[in-house]
């Protein structure tokens, strides 16, 4: 829980790129956040500094394979105008998040 923490008061302190409030997303339930979604544009890493990046997503455990990280993905990207071209990073032994990208589009960047 701490390195979440972190991450994500890295991310508001732009460490990450720029912070996009419209792509960056808590889902709540019963007042209580089950999910979340970071967003930046302009990572500072150059294999995808030209990109919209999402630096995490977040989901608790007791809440996984319901549909909401996948529904944060999409309201994240839903609010991005005009449609650009968004990366992330994903462990490629992390079969559920894999499988997530893969069927909302995503693919391996050459």
């Amino acid at each position: 829980m701490a390195d979440a923490t972190a991450d994500v008061r890295s991310s508001w302190d732009g460490e990450y790129g720029t912070w996009l409030h419209q792509a960056s997303l808590l889902a709540e339930k019963n007042g209580s956040p089950i999910a979340a979604i970071l967003t930046v544009d302009g990572p500072p890493w150059d294999d995808v500094s030209d990109l919209i990046f999402i630096i995490d997503l977040f989901t608790d455990p007791a809440h996984r394979r319901c549909g909401v990280g996948e529904m944060l993905v999409a309201a994240a990207l839903s609010g991005l105008d005009p449609a650009p071209v968004v990366g992330l990073r994903v462990e490629s032994d992390n079969e559920p998040a894999v499988r997530l990208y893969r069927k909302l589009g995503f693919r391996d960047r050459t």
